[in-house]
């Protein structure tokens, strides 16, 4: 069974040395990335010479002496870095896995250990140290540790490998295992929800489902649980599931009282129906029914509007309502419907659309050669009924035909690079300067670029983005580029702006990537994407999400970007995880804001369409490895898209 040991990153230099050391140093550092490694190790020698004392060449040196397999040299150059600083964590990690590479067990437990001991979210020490214990026959605790690893980062390749190998040969006894650990964790949850602590009780319901997929009760009482925070979509998700896995007259019951919440009255009296059906005297289904019909009939005496249809995309608005035309052999109508009491459906052409609790609807159709007439009917729960007509015609070929359907592009640009407690920076005010100028010249962005600003100014600039009135296809781009800062305590990154302070124990001058996610969740963009070229930026959240390119050959420029316009968009790149990042010499760009530029004049190739996806195939081959996800209210699907002009 080939097993797989991944390691860390090189250190870009951080410390204060004698010039001609640090010349020798960045020298090193320039032939690493180029994988220029015996020359590398020749200039860091010369740094070493010039100054015996400069950590950060020892660590590089033994670096690339882990990359040539010449592990006693790596063990000896990381001991000079621990002998340094025993608190820093990569040189302990570095060492256990050139004392691995030695047949050095003991020693290479010893030292991931310690990495962990000072990191608990270091991946890499955690996958091999399930390496070791899978040598020593212990394949329970190695799974335990493949699983910590992925559950700080589910894309892990090397953990996902030796995870899916183990787990062929204990598939049996894990199963059993598994199960009993379910109903654990279940009757855990079913205490919290008696006690009334929902979040907790959610928690280990959740930890039950993943250790058993198909168990139904936990499904139902997370919904449960989920409803009494108010969650109702999310709980009526897992009603269904529930309901899928076995009927029974209280999930219908908890079903139909969520979506009478949601104003759903309809759906309501099914669920209700369905558990007197079950048991016809069922009391509580019986009185839910009863109030609910109360309820639509007062709405059906005081209401005789009918809900208002906007069509969002195609734009017919342009052509004054009659039509557009098309070359695709389908179109995605998308539009909101709205209405003081809630629309109940959406059909198109007599198809019902999705549907969301905030009147979004999207449909996909197939469109016939010629002239198609588009019907879009919308009801509220009162009955009452509007409908828009326009036409999409589909012709071989057309002169002229409809423009892609982008709202405004907003850019909010933060780079800070003179500090009154930090030391100073090289690139970040020109990083951001170069991609401001990309940005208005090559995609119509309307950029603010602030520089070297108070932690203040930031928060009330996000402010007045959150107060901005948008429209659904609107886009915010955000960029923050300087110093970052990570605290190990707390498990928590923070922005550094030009006035945080060195000694402030309580980081209140800085500003917090909790603070930071919450600020721009909360912004009315509907689809916003982050980018931060900072130290520890990864930090920003623990979970990356990976999905693969996109592939839109078969459908025209317009009917992609209106697809992916559809979803909710919260993503965000950062250019490193939670280590320190190159900030590049003077005047040439840091690594990440030169590939970020290098993303940004591709114009997106042929079809002139820049995805996030693609952008990430320009940085993900740098060092320490970019990292990229999803936070907020993001939804499956989700992108952000630069449009060349």
């Amino acid at each position: 069974m080939k097993k797989y040991i991944f390691i860390l990153f090189l250190l870009p230099n951080l410390l204060l040395a004698q010039e001609t050391a640090d010349q020798y140093f960045n020298k090193g550092y320039d032939f690493a990335l180029e994988g220029k490694f015996n020359d590398a190790i020749a200039e860091y020698s010369k740094a070493l010479k010039m100054n015996p004392n400069y950590a950060n060449a020892y660590y590089n040196r033994g670096w690339v002496y882990y990359r040539l397999t010449k592990y006693t040299d790596c063990v000896r150059d990381m001991s000079k870095v621990i002998h340094f600083d025993d608190t820093f964590q990569p040189a302990y990690m570095m060492r256990g896995s050139a004392y691995y590479g030695l047949q050095f067990y003991d020693k290479a437990l010893k030292d991931y250990l310690k990495a962990i001991e000072l990191n608990p979210k270091d991946k890499i020490s955690l996958n091999n140290i399930g390496l070791l214990k899978e040598r020593e026959g212990k394949n329970e605790e190695a799974l335990k540790y493949y699983n910590l690893a992925l559950e700080i980062d589910s894309n892990y390749a090397s953990a996902k490998r030796n995870r899916k190998a183990l787990q062929k040969i204990a598939a049996k006894s894990s199963q059993k295992s598994q199960s009993q650990n379910a109903q654990n964790l279940f009757l855990k949850g079913q205490a919290q929800l008696e006690n009334r602590d929902y979040e907790q009780a959610i928690n280990l319901f959740t930890e039950a489902i993943q250790n058993n997929r198909n168990l139904r009760e936990a499904y139902a009482k997370r919904g449960w649980a989920k409803s009494r925070l108010g969650e109702y979509e999310n709980a009526i998700q897992d009603f269904n599931r529930a309901l899928e896995l076995g009927a029974d007259k209280l999930t219908y019951n908890q079903s139909g009282w969520a979506k009478y919440k949601l104003g759903f009255y309809e759906d309501a009296i099914v669920d209700f129906d369905q558990a007197l059906i079950i048991d016809p005297n069922y009391a509580d289904a019986q009185d839910n029914r009863k109030w609910v019909l109360k309820k639509m009939s007062d709405h059906r005496n005081f209401d005789k509007l009918p809900p208002q249809i906007i069509i969002i995309s195609p734009n017919v608005e342009e052509s004054r309502g009659l039509g557009v035309t098309r070359m695709d052999e389908s179109a995605t109508i998308v539009g909101r419907a709205t209405d003081k009491n809630g629309v109940e459906q959406v059909l198109v052409n007599g198809n019902q659309a999705s549907l969301k609790s905030s009147g979004d609807f999207d449909i996909q159709i197939k469109l016939a050669n010629g002239k198609n007439t588009i019907t879009v009917v919308a009801f509220d729960f009162n009955g009452n009924k509007a409908e828009k007509t326009f036409y999409i015609e589909r012709k071989a070929a057309v002169q002229k035909t409809e423009r892609p359907l982008l709202g405004k592009q907003y850019a909010l640009l933060i780079a800070t690079d003179q500090y009154d407690s930090w030391t100073s920076l090289n690139n970040p005010v020109y990083d951001a300067k170069s991609i401001k100028e990309e940005l208005e010249q090559s995609y119509g962005f309307e950029v603010v670029l602030l520089e070297n600003v108070a932690k203040r100014d930031i928060l009330l600039t996000l402010r007045q983005y959150a107060q901005k009135k948008y429209q659904p296809n609107d886009q915010l781009f955000i960029m923050f580029a300087g110093h970052g800062h990570f605290d190990e305590i707390f498990g928590e990154g923070y922005v550094v702006t030009k006035d945080s302070k060195k000694d402030d124990g309580g980081f209140g001058s800085y500003i917090s990537h909790s603070q930071l996610r919450t600020y721009i969740n909360n912004i009315k963009a509907k689809h916003i994407f982050l980018t931060m070229d900072v130290c520890f930026g990864g930090t920003f959240d623990p979970v990356i999400a990976h999905r693969g390119m996109d592939d839109h050959s078969q459908v025209s420029r317009i009917e992609y970007i209106n697809r992916k316009m559809r979803f909710k968009t919260r993503r965000y790149l950062t250019s490193g995880g939670k280590e320190y990042v190159s900030d590049g010499r003077a005047g040439k760009h840091s690594p990440f804001a030169r590939k970020f530029l290098e993303a940004l004049r591709s114009y997106g190739g042929k079809d002139g369409i820049l995805t996030i996806q693609e952008i990430i195939s320009y940085v993900e081959t740098l060092s320490p490895e970019p990292r990229f996800g999803e936070f907020g209210d993001n939804e499956p699907g989700s992108d952000f898209i630069f449009l060349a002009k």
